[in-house]
């Protein structure tokens, strides 16, 4: 990759994987080379390669979307997906993709790898499968089955994963309840239950069926697509409402806004996700970062701390939400991972004003701006700060959220409510605006084909929005000494510097804001950025020690 030959150091590593299939090193080099890419014309080498990678949960998926699609595209079975887009209704869908070729997409093993584990961000796939799944059920009243068993789970599988954010035509909402009448009225008979299950679980989860436990009680004889269907629509629901009993409170939830956002995260806990990269066992911070007391303040489903833990296995974290349901999530896939140096706990910022405890690190990212009182919360977490201690804030930009303001204001405007049919109708409306539309480029994002994703980004019940400027203020206010931005693109620094020659700590907030003015999509997902006591010194000292092993603060300080 150094080399400046991307596709042949992909393909080079493809092939690898293709003859060693076990070894893990070469899957995550695999997945982090293909961010930011979309690979072409690597034949089977590379379809095999990717298949191997989605039965690796080692690796973080999402990178492998792109080539994913288009591999699938090269393809002559899915070459309706270059077209679907200029299809004007379902019909014509049925009529051009007949039986023959229908089943040629439904048994193809790259597309049955990759759809339980991706989320579609393709709005010609998402029409294409949305179809699909419409058609099946329409068959199911006339035919003896609706649709190969693995494809159906595997559908049911990606609908799960994006909480059946697709929509849903009046005939299906016709069936649906056919179809569940049909599935509750049938004892198990081994061929047409297990396809009628599967047809349910892409529009319902299969918990909420009362012959669920009779399918799992024969889910070991039917294709592993299906009994991991039935593991993560049935066994891992159950699992997280029994941890849910187990989780301690660490405050109340007083605070009306609070309360609000807690049941808008135990309707849809968020962010769902999958699988976390392993860290390398020798890596220097998993033996230096013994000591470490981390605080994740709003951990949503556990992936941040989890993330944090991957890396820094010797830290003692702790992970606080609001919401039950996110913080049950959290705890299956700790334990589903072997971590146990996370303690989560319920709570609200808000409250934390009489917490004795104190952490070297306090991280709360996207967390602040959706509290009623933002700043009190902040305070809140400084006083949980060790002395020398250092804390990673993320906040919603004001600038970089312009084209996000505009989809909330619509939502407001046009009475749509936070419900699954509310969010698929701001759907529809953005997949049909003209290109030139400001809310036509929301489709482009990666969460908006979730429902949890995309209620949290236009529909949320709280949201304050800040400027460079208002981070001055507040850290000024609170005796807070800002350190840097955290995870800027490379190509800004150089870019900033030439700006702004004589703030080289690029620590400069009046400069940021400037810049903010000229880039105003910097900042597209939020300001990320580290900060400590005005009064202490932080230096290259103190993190070239233990701190150092645990912050990933490159070129900050």
């Amino acid at each position: 990759m150094n080399a400046g030959r991307p596709v042949q150091a992909i393909s080079t590593i493809a092939q690898a994987i293709v003859e060693e299939p076990e070894d893990s090193r070469y899957t995550r080099v695999f997945a982090n080379w293909l961010t930011g890419y979309r690979v072409r014309g690597l034949g089977e080498s590379l379809e095999r390669a990717l298949i191997i990678c989605f039965s690796d949960k080692a690796i973080f998926y999402p990178p492998l979307f792109p080539t994913w699609l288009a591999a699938l595209e090269e393809k002559a079975s899915f070459s309706f997906l270059k077209e679907i887009q200029e299809w004007k209704s379902y019909e014509e869908f049925t009529q051009r993709l007949r039986p023959p070729a229908f089943e040629k997409v439904a048994d193809d093993p790259l597309m049955l790898a990759g759809l339980p584990v991706l989320l579609s961000r393709s709005p010609a796939l998402e029409k294409a499968l949305t179809y699909i799944r419409r058609r099946c059920l329409e068959s199911f009243v006339s035919q003896p089955s609706p649709g190969p068993l693995p494809f159906l789970s595997a559908l049911g599988l990606h609908c799960f994963f994006n909480e059946f954010v697709f929509s849903v035509s009046e005939q299906e909402q016709h069936l649906l309840p056919k179809l569940k009448d049909t599935i509750e009225s049938t004892g198990f008979d081994g061929t047409q239950t297990p396809a009628f299950a599967a047809l349910y679980s892409c529009y319902r989860p299969l918990f909420t069926l009362t012959s669920a436990e009779a399918l799992q009680s024969h889910a070991d004889t039917l294709p592993l697509l299906f009994q991991e269907l039935m593991k993560r629509q049935v066994t891992e629901p159950a699992e997280e409402q029994n941890i849910k009993k187990e989780i301690p409170a660490l405050t109340p939830i007083k605070n009306a806004v609070s309360q609000a956002v807690r049941q808008q995260y135990e309707d849809n806990p968020y962010p769902r996700w999958h699988s976390w990269p392993k860290a390398d066992a020798s890596s220097p911070q998993s033996s230096q970062s013994g000591g470490i007391a981390i605080l994740n303040a709003g951990c949503g489903t556990g992936q941040s701390p989890i993330s944090t833990a991957v890396l820094y296995p010797c830290a003692q974290i702790t992970g606080l939400d609001l919401s039950l349901a996110s913080l049950a999530y959290g705890i299956r896939k700790a334990r589903e991972m072997g971590i146990n140096n996370i303690r989560f706990v319920q709570g609200d910022i808000l409250e934390l004003g009489d917490w004795n405890e104190k952490f070297h690190v306090i991280m709360s990212g996207g967390v602040l701006h959706h509290l009623d009182d933002p700043l009190r919360g902040w305070r809140n977490l400084i006083k949980l700060l060790k002395p020398n201690g250092l804390m990673k804030i993320g906040l919603y930009s004001e600038r970089g959220r312009q084209h996000i303001v505009k989809g909330q204001e619509w939502v407001k405007t046009s009475g749509l409510p936070p419900t699954e049919e509310g969010i698929r109708a701001f759907r529809e409306h953005v997949f049909a605006c003209d290109p030139s539309d400001l809310l036509k480029p929301l489709a482009d994002l990666y969460v908006f084909y979730s429902m949890s994703n995309l209620r949290d980004l236009v529909f949320h019940i709280k949201e304050h929005r800040f400027t460079c400027l208002d981070l001055q203020s507040m850290l000024e206010q609170m005796n807070m000494r800002f350190l840097g931005f955290h995870g800027l693109p490379p190509e800004i620094k150089p870019e900033y510097l030439k700006r702004f020659p004589h703030d080289a700590a690029m620590t400069n907030l009046e400069n940021w804001d400037k810049w903010e003015q000229e880039h105003p999509f910097t900042f597209a997902s939020m300001y990320v950025f580290w900060c400590c006591r005005a009064d202490e010194t932080v230096s290259a000292d103190l993190l070239s020690s233990r701190a150092r092993h645990l912050l990933p603060v490159r070129g900050v300080i």
